[in-house]
C-alpha cells in the first residue's frame, strides 16, 4: 500500500478545496496518483451534490463581458445558496470566465455549455452549495459602430447592460446604465412604439372603464383615454423618462441627435424566497409585552389586554388597644375603589391601600391625586 504523506493530502485539498480525510481516503483509493484522486471526489461529490438540487439558491451575481473588437457583450447570472459563497473570490472569478464564455456562443440567449457547466460543477463541488447557472444574453452589432455600456450595482446583484450606436461617451452610457438600474417604474422599452401591444391594451381598457365608471360616455372616455396613454409611456418608455441624475431632462435629451439606443438588458439575481410556513411579525407589534400600571387594565382599555386578577384585600386583625378602646385599625376600613374619583373612567376592582414611607394619604398609590 503507498504512503499516504500529509503534504500529499494538502496539495489534494488546495485542488478541491474538499476536507482533508476525504483527501486522503480518495488517495488511497488512487494509490498516491493525484490525478486520480481528484477525478474520484468528482465523481464522488457531484453524486452528492446532484441531490441537492431541490435546495433554493437565493444569492447570486451578475456577469459582464464586452468584447469591443468584435462588437459583442454578454451579460449573465450566477446563483448560489448563501450570500457568502457569492461573495468569495472563487465564485467572483467563475461568473467574470462565465460572462466570457458567452461571448463565444450565438446572438441571443446562450444555454449552459458544457464548459459553463464544468465551472457550475467545480463550485458546487468546492463550496458544497447549490450553485447554478441562471440565465445569460449575447448581444451582437457591427464592429466599429455599435458602442455599449455597462453598470454593475456594489453589491453585484443588479446589472445593466446598454447598446448604442453613433457617437456617445462611455461616461454618458454608465450614467444612462444606472438610471436603468434605479428607475421607477422600472422602463421596458426604449421607444413607446416599442412597447409590447398587449400592455399598451391592457392598459387602455383599464383607464376606459375607469372613465366610464365615473359617468363619462363611451366616446368621450376614449378621446381621454389617448391624453392619459402619452403619461403612461413616458412611465415606461426610457427615451422619455426623467434622467435621474437631471429630472429637468429626459433621458433621449441625454442621448442627443448624434446617437441612439438600440437595446438595453437589466439584471436582477433571484432574492431568497420566504418560507410560506413561517408568519412574518405585523408590523408594530412589540416583540415583548410593554409593561402597563395594573390600573390601566380594564376591559375597555386600548391596550388589547386581558385585566389581571387582583387578590382580595384581606383585613388585619385589630389589635389589643384597639379592641380595649373599641377603635377599629386604620387597614380594616373598607378600601375604596381605585380611581372611582377621575371623571369618565370605568369601575375599576377594589384595590388595598398599602402605606408607603413616601407618600400617606389618598394619593398614595397610582389613582387619581
Amino acid at each position: 500500500m503507498h504512503e499516504i504523506s500529509p503534504k500529499d493530502v494538502m496539495m489534494l485539498r488546495n485542488k478541491t478545496g474538499l476536507p482533508m480525510m476525504e483527501c486522503k481516503k480518495a488517495l488511497e483509493e488512487a494509490g498516491g496518483n493525484q490525478e486520480k484522486a481528484e477525478e474520484l471526489l468528482r465523481k464522488k461529490m457531484k453524486g452528492k451534490m446532484d441531490a441537492r438540487t431541490e435546495r433554493v439558491a437565493g444569492e447570486g451575481r451578475i456577469g459582464i463581458a464586452i468584447n469591443t473588437k468584435a462588437g459583442t457583450a454578454a451579460i449573465v447570472e450566477l446563483r448560489a445558496e448563501t450570500d457568502f459563497t457569492a461573495k468569495s473570490e472563487k465564485f467572483q472569478a467563475a461568473v467574470r470566465r462565465i460572462a466570457e464564455l458567452a461571448l463565444e456562443a450565438h446572438a441571443g440567449d446562450v444555454p449552459a455549455t458544457p464548459q459553463i457547466t464544468a465551472i457550475v460543477d467545480d463550485l458546487r463541488i468546492t463550496t458544497g452549495e447549490n450553485c447554478s447557472y441562471a440565465r445569460g444574453h449575447k448581444v451582437l452589432g457591427e464592429s466599429g459602430t455599435t458602442a455599449y455600456g455597462q453598470y454593475i450595482h456594489h453589491d453585484g446583484k443588479t446589472g445593466v447592460l446598454i447598446q448604442a450606436e453613433g457617437s456617445i461617451s462611455d461616461e454618458t452610457l454608465r450614467q444612462i446604465c444606472m438610471h436603468v438600474a434605479a428607475a421607477v417604474p422600472r422602463p421596458v422599452a426604449v421607444t413607446a412604439k416599442d412597447i409590447p401591444g398587449d400592455l399598451v391594451e391592457k392598459e387602455r381598457k383599464f383607464r376606459i372603464e375607469q372613465a366610464m365608471e365615473s359617468g363619462k360616455p363611451k366616446e368621450i372616455a376614449e378621446k381621454m383615454v389617448e391624453g392619459g396613454l402619452k403619461k403612461f409611456y413616458s412611465e415606461i418608455a426610457l427615451l422619455e423618462q426623467p434622467f435621474v441624475m437631471d429630472p429637468s431632462k429626459t433621458v433621449g435629451q441625454i442621448v442627443g441627435d448624434k446617437a441612439r439606443i438600440v437595446a438595453f438588458f437589466r439584471c436582477r439575481s433571484a432574492r431568497r424566497r420566504a418560507d410560506p410556513l413561517r408568519r412574518a411579525r405585523p408590523r408594530g407589534v412589540l416583540r415583548r409585552w410593554t409593561p402597563v400600571p395594573r390600573y390601566l387594565h380594564s376591559p375597555a382599555s386600548s391596550w388589547g389586554v386581558a385585566p389581571r386578577p387582583v387578590r382580595a384585600a384581606r383585613a388585619r386583625p385589630a389589635s389589643a388597644s384597639a379592641v380595649s378602646t373599641g377603635t377599629v385599625a386604620p387597614a380594616a376600613r373598607s378600601p375604596a375603589p381605585v380611581g372611582a374619583a377621575c371623571a369618565g373612567q370605568d369601575q375599576l376592582p377594589e384595590l388595598p391601600r398599602q402605606r408607603t414611607r413616601a407618600a400617606s394619604g389618598p394619593a398614595g398609590r397610582g389613582g387619581c391625586a
